[in-house]
């Protein structure tokens, strides 16, 4: 699974921010998927 920018990311309007996690970084919600962001790169970390 490719990396998504953060700047990508932050244009989803209804992307729901979950919280921080010290390992895995900023989670965030988008449709049916978690993406954890760290240093900038963001990537899949779940499908719900």
């Amino acid at each position: 699974m490719g990396n998504i920018d953060y700047l990508k990311l932050r244009q989803f309007k209804q992307s729901v921010f979950l919280g921080f996690c010290e390992k895995k970084g900023y989670l965030y919600k988008l449709e049916n998927k978690i993406y954890a962001l760290k240093s900038g790169k963001s990537r899949i970390i779940a499908e719900i």
